[in-house]
């Protein structure tokens, strides 16, 4: 066995013996390691008397202390250590040489006042060779820490290895990695930008002043431990508690202003004012005491020191204010603005106004107190001594006034400025209130004189508190009434608009184009607040992690929104989206995995309202579809793609005012208009969960199940009693019941929040792959392409002879559905003449010259789909507003309810009732979206539909005794790849899938298809760039088509019975290694069929994104070499499915330890519950699932009632 790495100064990237088990395997083993570490060097750190534990009181037992603190060691270090075990070996040892250092101070301090320590460590005896007591303590802990982190991390590594062996790499090796993802075709590079004399002076004294804080703040464990040159200015500080305080604060807050300037070049002079502002009155204040000198003060040579160094600050400040003040940026006080013209405006004048006098007065007031005050009583002794800390205080205040009348009337500068009041006074609150609950809040003056100050702490933190909170309501009302932002928070929004601007090109078409700016934060506000679930509630958190969260734990540096865009692009590169071997090679990959996670979430998000807004899609050459000149009739004038927009009428006898109408079957206003919802009843026979393919199928068939029961021998229907007994069927869904004439429109992002579950952001717990599911009455028909296979029969094979399950009597349900549906070939009308050529160019040219061991692709053919009158809009992903697919919402709902079927929207069904046997279900528990809770009783049968993920949940939230249920998750995988060619396409004009070819192989797996979306869905399917390849490709979109694969995976997923606490999710998905030959099948295909058919460029969505020159022979193959022999995984690529399958496994009685429901759809274990959706699917059928998931519904319905009649 190869020994384990002892330190690296990078990400661990050696095979770990700790990966190689569970979690909890590997934390044991930690935890172990750590504890006879431990017990290891208390025993013999006591024999050699290095160490003394004392006895302290616990539940009123006096107990050794070393088992307490052994305890804290072992039950703090050890989870740590095992979160942080891939970091370079110096992150987990500093952080725990921080915690021991902290506690050694501690409890060095209350040895030296004789105040009970848990311990006293002899550092003569342990660190004797040393000069003085604080270097002993720092050698000391820093060698204990790299005991309990360093060396044990490397034991537990070598005890895994002992236990479980060395595990198999997973995953590229570097030059793997390299030799594919390495290359020109695959990196984006944003250049460093240019740091000069002004970045660096405010740089550094940013990390001066944080140094001094970091001692104050450790001073206040005591001054005993530290040198002698500070324990002086410990000991000052700790006299005043109050002023002390305030120095923290006046340090934060110059600490804020330093980073702020240095990283923004447009802020620096604004920012240098306020610096110069509060340190020309510290050096004048600490002159001023220095030269008039008191007989009770011993700090005199303190005050020349600081004004000697308040005057070099003052002077570097001096000097970046005038040299920049040409850079300064656009905030020029605006004064015209009408007075009631904004409140939330008028409000926020009038309040920085009144801050700047109550500074002032403030400031003023303590000096006053210092020179005539009492010094023995009241606030003449807070404000008496030491002088360093009452100017450290009055300075603070000096720089908020500063700060006020600066944003007295320069709006744009609020944005930047406005947190330098409101975080410092948060900070002080909470520190006040930290100490007058946890410390003695006292002062101690020149005079000796003593006194609690509890009651000023207390003062200063509510003053504190309601001055903050007054400021940040007053923004977030600002941006609620004057901007419309009514869900995210004000940092979210401000960091919405400057990523929106990083991301892109280096001349991003929006940079200062404030309108369509707040367009765009306005179209995210509002998707986030139309998201039902956790989903909504987590939105925020991901902008406020890169707004304030990434750019501290990232260098120090200032929120987001307020770098200078070069600096924000350069933050992106360099540490959002990094590589998957920058990730692993970072100091510390775990937290550089996370910060890529929410940097592919922030992207998605705003780059699907960035390409959602008109002027953007206009830019790149989308047309809408009502625009389109064959596109001004109720059906289409001829095949697209269009060929101009459709002029505007120029006057009131033009033409052009009016609609062309042709003689077309199209539904009916009523279809799809109902007059009023039910009421939820208390008693059904029987209730339907779900309303898609699956729900809504069963409902239509139980009704026609009994108008054939009420169907007399002449063939007559008792009407009267067929509406009696299906009034008595509910179908429930938890999503909203849409209009397409009303509610549907071509907006991609306003139909994602209205008709996909989670707002299309379902994904797995590692953010893997991306789920579309449906989620309105309806279900995904309604956002679906209307795609119609039947089930393959190689597919059919395997369910019938592995799974026992009757497909023949599936087979016979298609013909019903296919007429009812008028399943048919889509009309030319509806399908772009170029891309049919190009696919079919494509195919016939592969076909001439396959590669090796390939077969040979299937003719073309168009594609089959349940539609009337198609016309080739491209929009039926975002609902059905031109009502020419034959969804659920069109067809059986309408259908059953005719009938008296109920169907009650925004309802969740939540788990059900049993009786006392468990053998039956009593009744369904059901949740409003207000959060009432109703009981609906069940007489025959539930039956649920809820797809794959919502069946699941609700088995497993009924306590079912299986757990399989959830398992064994199969789909077909979306991969698309966007090629470009030189010819406009206007690919976006046709229907979105129409032609599809596959192996001539019978039991293959892939189906080929013509592919494209609208710009936002096209650049989130399609584009794995972020900066300038991102723009430079989709300025060419109407130059851009898709070819896509659609790919059967092996059940590798699973369901989780709760979402993810962090991130909202609720599965997991694994690659088999039949599905990765299939990715790269796929992938190596279509890259040969787009080279056939001509395409300049492809761009292949990998992570990183793999963008090829199609017209390079030589870089083609150099690709696929690479690509077929490097070890694929799903963090490798951007994958999605809107076609999930299984779940809950239906088998026969010889499947019984694997199957959920059995061959007549029943929930094993219950009488009169069944699942009817492609969640019983036991294998995926590797098409397009909605006509069988009809059929396999219809079929359900029949079983059901002919069992329960």
């Amino acid at each position: 066995m190869k020994l384990p790495a002892l330190f690296t100064l990078k990400g661990y990237l050696r095979p770990d013996s700790l990966d190689n088990t569970s979690v909890w395997k590997s934390l044991g083993c930690i935890a172990v390691v750590q504890t006879i570490l431990v017990a290891t060097l208390v025993t013999l750190f006591s024999r050699l008397d290095w160490i003394v534990f004392e006895k302290i009181t616990l539940l009123g037992f006096k107990l050794p202390s070393f088992w307490l603190i052994a305890s804290i060691i072992i039950f703090t270090t050890s989870p740590l250590l095992f979160v942080f075990h891939k970091a370079s070996s110096w992150f987990p040892w500093s952080i725990i040489f921080f915690g021991y250092f902290v506690a050694e101070l501690y409890q060095y301090e209350l040895n030296a006042t004789a105040s009970h320590p848990a311990w006293i460590f002899h550092f003569d005896k342990f660190a004797f060779w040393l000069p003085d007591h604080f270097t002993k303590i720092v050698f000391t802990v820093l060698s204990l820490s790299k005991i309990t982190s360093i060396l044990t991390l490397f034991l537990a590594r070598l005890v895994a290895g002992i236990l479980w062996g060395t595990p198999i790499v997973k995953g590229a090796s570097k030059e793997q990695f390299e030799q594919l993802f390495g290359k020109s075709w695959a990196t984006e590079t944003i250049a460093k930008p240019k740091r000069d004399i002004g970045f660096w002076l405010l740089r550094l004294a940013g990390f001066g002043y944080l140094g001094f804080w970091g001692i104050l703040a450790l001073g206040q464990l005591g001054a005993s431990p530290w040198p002698d040159s500070l324990q002086y200015m410990i000991n000052m500080g700790n006299a005043n508690l109050a002023l002390s305080m305030n120095t923290y604060i006046k340090e934060w807050l110059m600490i804020m202003l330093a980073f702020l300037g240095a990283y923004n070049i447009a802020l620096r002079y604004y920012v240098c004012v306020v610096l110069v502002a509060g340190h020309l009155f510290s050096t004048l204040y600490t002159l001023i005491f220095y030269l008039n000198p008191s007989s009770t003060i011993s700090y005199r040579d303190y005050l020349l020191t600081s004004t000697f160094v308040e005057g070099s600050l003052l002077s570097i400040f001096i000097f970046v204010m005038v040299k920049y003040r040409a850079n300064r940026g656009d905030f020029k006080a605006i004064k015209e603005i009408p007075i009631n013209f904004s409140i939330p405006l008028t409000l926020q004048k009038i309040v920085f106004t009144g801050l700047t006098i109550i500074c002032i007065l403030i400031g003023m007031s303590m000096l006053a107190f210092r020179i005539w005050g009492n010094p023995t009583e009241g606030w003449g002794l807070i404000f008496s001594a030491p002088d360093p800390m009452l100017g450290n205080t009055i300075t603070l205040f000096v720089s908020w006034a500063a700060i006020s009348i600066l944003l007295v009337n320069r709006i744009s500068l609020r944005q930047h400025f406005t947190n330098l009041i409101i975080f410092p006074m948060v900070l002080g609150a909470i520190l006040g209130l930290v100490w007058i609950i946890f410390a003695e809040v006292k002062v101690i003056n020149q005079y000796g004189i003593f006194e609690h100050i509890d009651w000023y702490l207390g003062l200063y933190a509510c003053v504190f508190l309601l001055i903050a909170g007054l400021l940040a309501f007053l923004r977030k009302l600002y941006y609620k009434i004057d901007c419309g932002i009514n869900t995210l928070s004000p940092s979210a929004t401000d960091n919405i608009r400057a990523l929106v601007q990083a991301l892109g090109a280096e001349q991003n078409q929006l940079l200062g184009d404030e309108k369509n700016l707040s367009l765009i934060t306005s179209s995210i506000d509002q998707y986030i607040s139309g998201i039902k679930g956790r989903k909504r509630g987590i939105l925020n958190v991901p902008f406020s992690l890169l707004e304030h969260i990434f750019n501290t734990l990232f260098g120090m540096k200032p929120p987001f929104s307020s770098m200078n865009r070069d600096e924000q692009r350069y933050f992106l590169n360099h540490y959002i989206f990094r590589n998957e071997w920058q990730r692993k090679s970072s100091s510390v990959p775990v937290i550089s995995e996370f910060a890529y996670q929410i940097g592919l979430s922030l992207n998605a998000l705003t780059q699907f309202a960035f390409y959602t807004n008109a002027n953007v899609r206009h830019s790149i050459g989308y047309v809408p579809a009502d625009a389109r000149d064959r596109l001004q009739s109720n059906g289409a004038l001829f095949n697209p793609p269009f060929h101009e927009v459709a002029p505007l009428p120029k006057s009131p006898n033009d033409t052009n005012n009016y609609e062309q109408i042709q003689d077309l079957k199209i539904p009916a206003p009523r279809v799809s208009t109902p007059t009023h919802e039910a009421d939820l009843p208390e008693e059904v026979d029987y209730l339907i969960i779900g309303s898609g393919a699956g729900g809504a199928s069963a409902a239509y068939r139980l009704v026609e199940c009994i108008q054939k029961e009420f169907t007399d021998a002449s063939g007559k229907i008792d009407e009267q009693k067929v509406r009696e007994a299906a009034s008595k069927i509910v179908v429930v869904e938890r999503g909203s019941r849409l209009q397409p004439r009303q509610d549907f429109q071509d907006n991609e992002f306003d139909m994602m929040k209205k008709i996909y579950k989670e707002g299309g952001l379902q994904q797995t717990n590692q953010f893997t792959m991306t789920m579309l599911q449906g989620e309105c009455v309806g279900g995904t028909t309604v956002s679906n392409n209307a795609v119609c296979f039947e089930m393959p029969e190689s597919v059919a094979k395997i369910w019938k002879e592995v799974y026992g399950i009757p497909v023949e009597e599936i087979f016979k349900e298609y013909p019903t559905i296919k007429s009812e549906l008028n399943v048919k070939p889509l009309n030319p009308l509806g399908i772009n003449e170029i891309v049919a050529e190009k696919f079919r160019t494509g195919v016939e040219e592969y076909n001439q010259n396959p590669p090796l061991g390939a077969s040979k692709l299937t003719e073309p053919k168009v594609l089959e789909v349940n539609h009337l009158e198609n016309i080739g809009d491209g929009n039926w992903n975002l609902g059905n507003k031109k009502l020419r697919k034959r969804s659920m919402l069109e067809t059986y709902i309408p259908w059953s309810e005719a009938w008296g079927v109920k169907v009650i929207a925004n309802w969740t069904a939540l788990r059900l009732q049993k009786n006392d046997t468990g053998t039956k279900a009593n009744s369904v528990l059901l949740r409003a979206d207000n959060g009432a809770i109703r009981v609906v009783k069940v007489n025959k049968a539930v039956i649920i539909a809820g797809g794959v993920i919502a069946s699941s949940h609700f088995l497993m939230r009924s306590e079912l005794d299986n757990p399989q249920i959830g398992q064994q998750i199969s789909c077909n995988f979306g991969m698309p790849l966007a090629f470009e060619f030189d010819e406009p396409i206007k690919a976006f004009d046709g229907e979105q899938i129409t032609l599809y070819s596959h192996s001539e192989q019978p039991d293959s797996k892939v189906v080929f298809e013509t592919y494209f979306n609208p710009p936002a869905a096209f650049a989130l399917a399609c584009m794995p760039f972020v900066f300038e390849r991102r723009d430079d490709f989709m300025k060419n979109y109407d130059k851009l088509l898709n070819f896509g694969g659609l790919i059967g995976s092996d059940a590798m997923g699973s369901i989780q019975p709760k979402a993810n606490i962090l991130n909202g999710q609720a599965f997991d998905w694994t690659l088999s290694e039949s599905d990765v030959e299939n990715i790269k099948y796929a992938i190596v295909t279509l890259v040969k069929l787009g080279q056939a058919a001509e395409a300049k460029k492809v761009i292949i969505p990998t992570k990183p994104g793999i963008l090829l020159n199609l017209q390079n022979s030589n870089e083609v193959n150099d690709f696929i070499q690479h690509f077929e022999t490097y070890p694929l995984q799903l963090t490798d690529l951007f994958m999605g499915t809107a076609h999930p399958q299984g779940g809950n496994k239906m088998a026969s009685q010889q499947h019984s330890y694997e199957r959920v429901v059995d061959e007549n759809f029943a929930v094993v274990g219950l009488d009169n519950v069944y699942v009817a959706d492609a969640s019983v699917f036991p294998t995926s059928i590797n098409v397009n699932p909605q006509l069988t998931i009809m059929a396999m519904a219809s079929l359900a319905a029949k079983k059901i009632f002919a069992k329960h009649r």
